[in-house]
């Protein structure tokens, strides 16, 4: 299996934001997302690059990073992501 595509990440990264009143901790945004996509495997979720980061982890991360750059998601804090405009995304 293969885990989704980018834009099936974008989404669901902003939906739970937004369930989540907008902002979260980093910790919080993996297993909540990774409910969207019940194709995924418990073993999938936990593969590692080696012995480093969790695959699921990392993809998640870059999907956040390409949302950063559109201006739609920012780092408020060490660990935590905030979405920048929540009218209308829903």
């Amino acid at each position: 299996m293969s885990f989704p595509k980018r834009g099936e990440i974008e989404v669901s990264i902003l939906i739970e934001l937004d369930a989540m009143g907008g902002e979260a901790k980093t910790d919080d945004i993996y297993p909540r997302v990774a409910k969207h996509f019940p194709q995924i495997t418990a073993e999938e979720l936990t593969q590692r690059f080696g012995i480093g980061e969790k695959k699921w982890t990392n993809l998640v991360r870059w999907v956040k990073l390409g949302l950063s750059q559109n201006g739609d998601v920012v780092s408020s804090s060490k660990g935590v992501w905030r979405m920048l405009t929540r009218t209308g995304f829903l």
